[in-house]
């Protein structure tokens, strides 16, 4: 059996945790925008905002990275 290091399934992993972050994103807007106004919790916008931004350089270095070995 072949085990594989870490590193190489480092771009699949920070490109799922990006769509799941953008799931999120559609989720609350779609389905929780009220209640997120009416508690004043709008701040999970940008939450998952943050988290999709620090996932396209998560790529960006994973791609990086792989394109140097």
């Amino acid at each position: 059996m072949d085990v594989k290091e870490p590193r190489q399934f480092e771009l699949e992993v920070t490109v799922a945790g990006t769509i799941l972050w953008l799931v999120a994103l559609i989720v609350l807007a779609v389905f929780f925008r009220h209640d997120l106004h009416r508690h004043h919790t709008e701040w999970w916008y940008g939450a998952c905002g943050a988290g999709i931004t620090f996932g396209f350089y998560g790529m960006y270095r994973a791609i990086k990275r792989r394109n140097n070995n």
